[in-house]
């Protein structure tokens, strides 16, 4: 024991309050590792034009009752799909959500277009699958659709396919339409109800006139009910098979639209990469470039004049220069050759 008052005993005492008084550190809390998806799901995945019309493709094929439903289309659906387009894109590997990302990207790219082109003054050209409009009407679309800027120069062909597929399952006001894939056309709706209400009122007056004549309608007027009910049956389903088949002509021929724009772009790309290289390759042979090297040389001024008879020759320049590089007197004996 210390002595009440002793420096010892006080020291001790102090470091006791200290200790007491001084704010408790928390641990350190590990940043936990994120469960959701993975780093390779997160990567943005790279798409083409070719691959984004296989995934259409596929979407239409899927786009049935068994498939798809009022908020897009099932889990069952999607592993077809994602199956399939691998079947026919083989180079790449997608994951399902990088898939199901782009057709939401697809999907927030027509409704867009679908809204900007409905400015004043603006136009759709289905040839070019893009926008048409002035300056100043451009200018207002951008103002109220920033994001399509974008599209300003751009040709969007997957428009009108996917007007097919996402028409009557995008909201639009107060109203939520229903896809015309899945049920009947309107008018065929009216045509049937149009049909049933005239039978009705055939059965009505028929019974009403059987008992007026205090008897039961006869079998013979029930055949004729059900004969005039069989032929309402086709006149119903003409209407309805004939949509499909404007349907399906019309989703073909925009394909066949998509791949001859592609085309086109292709074509223009590599004429214009060639007409690139041809004029690079002009560049680096040039007859300025030859007789520059040429007065290096140990050559006569009567030489010199035969020799730029030959630099006319893109050919003969190329040969010239590539020689000059590697072995400028083996080049002076060909240039001396060609001037004889």
């Amino acid at each position: 024991m210390f002595r009440r008052g002793s420096p010892k005993l006080n020291l001790i005492l102090s470091k006791a309050s200290k200790r007491k008084n001084s704010p408790k550190v928390s641990p350190k809390v590990r940043p936990t590792k994120d469960n959701g998806s993975t780093s390779s799901e997160k990567t943005r995945a790279a798409w083409n034009p070719a691959m984004e019309k296989t995934l259409v493709d596929l979407l239409q094929d899927h786009n049935t009752p068994e498939y798809r439903s009022q908020n897009g289309w099932t889990s069952e659906a999607w592993n077809k799909i994602v199956k399939e387009f691998h079947e026919k894109e083989k180079y790449v590997s997608f994951t399902k959500l990088q898939i199901q990302d782009k057709e939401k990207e697809l999907k927030k790219a027509y409704k867009l277009l679908k809204e900007a082109r409905k400015q004043s003054g603006a136009s759709w050209n289905n040839e070019r699958g893009m926008i048409v409009a002035e300056p100043a009407v451009w200018a207002n679309i951008i103002k109220s659709h920033p994001n399509a800027k974008r599209f300003r120069n751009k040709s969007f062909p997957l428009f009108e396919a996917l007007g097919e597929l996402h028409d009557g399952h995008i909201a639009e006001g107060t109203y939520n339409f229903t896809s015309t894939r899945l049920h009947n056309p309107p008018e065929v709706i009216q045509d049937e109800k149009r049909d049933e209400e005239t039978t009705n009122e055939d059965e009505e007056a028929r019974t009403s006139a059987a008992v007026a004549r205090n008897k039961e309608p006869t079998n013979e007027d029930e055949g004729s009910s059900l004969t005039r009910r069989a032929a309402a049956v086709p006149r119903n389903k003409e209407p309805k098979e004939s949509k499909r088949q404007r349907k399906s002509s019309n989703i073909e021929s925009i394909m066949e639209r998509y791949v001859e724009i592609r085309a086109k772009q292709i074509e223009s790309e590599t004429a214009q990469s060639t007409k690139e290289k041809e004029d690079a390759q002009a560049k680096d042979f040039s007859i300025k470039s030859c007789i520059s090297i040429l007065n290096t040389m140990d050559v006569t001024k009567e030489e010199k004049v035969r020799a730029y008879s030959v630099f006319k020759n893109p050919d003969s320049r190329e040969i010239f220069l590539s020689a000059s590089d590697e072995d400028p007197k083996s080049a002076m004996m060909w240039l001396r050759n060609e001037m004889v």
